[in-house]
């Protein structure tokens, strides 16, 4: 449930984040004593994820604080890419009821915002210009002051020429699973240096 994000500050420490990808927030003490002694500035915490069901865009997995957490949170969105390629309500119908469940999520468990929204999304060369659209629309929704950003997967980098790059004010690039995740050894399966630098 825990991955780390790690920000190149411009100093000589690492600017480390983690995301929580499960849907109870609800960290041990060897978890919040991990965060203090990394002097974490933010979580990245999935909020919820959007799907579309029996026609229609909904939330589905909405995150549940059985806890709240000691620092300011960035909430993620997960956006399905079917949803993208759905084109009932569009953009401008879908990014003000992301937007507004999440301010209602942030002020019902009394959180402490860290003034940014993420979008997550597997989009493609064939939903880009919808994921694109929606990355623009939650841009002008959020609160003043805050930044929006998106998830980015090794295959999008890589193949930017057709994906796109996306109108979002920052992005996180995500290393995971690189390696043979079936293949026993020693060998690390979710970051393959040598993969990385292809």
């Amino acid at each position: 449930g825990w991955w780390f994000l790690h920000k190149g500050g411009g100093g000589p420490a690492p600017d480390v984040s983690f995301y929580h990808w499960k849907t109870v927030y609800s960290p041990g003490s060897a978890a919040e004593e991990m965060l203090r002694l990394l002097k974490t500035p933010r979580l990245y915490v999935r909020f919820f994820d959007v799907k579309v069901e029996d026609g229609r865009p909904v939330p589905v997995a909405t995150a549940i604080f059985s806890q709240t957490p000691t620092l300011p949170v960035v909430p993620v969105v997960f956006v399905d890419e079917e949803l993208m390629r759905f084109r009932a309500g569009g953009p401008e119908w879908l990014a003000p009821r992301i937007v507004n469940r999440v301010n209602e999520m942030i002020a019902q468990n009394k959180l402490t915002p860290a003034k940014e929204l993420q979008l997550d999304c597997d989009w493609t060369a064939g939903s880009r210009e919808s994921f694109f659209g929606l990355v623009r629309e939650v841009k002008k929704t959020v609160p003043a002051g805050w930044t929006v950003s998106v998830t980015l997967r090794l295959s999008q980098y890589r193949d930017f020429a057709e994906t796109g790059v996306p109108p979002a004010d920052r992005a996180a690039l995500m290393l995971y699973n690189m390696g043979q995740l079936r293949a026993f050894g020693d060998h690390n399966s979710i970051l393959d240096a040598a993969v990385a630098a292809n």
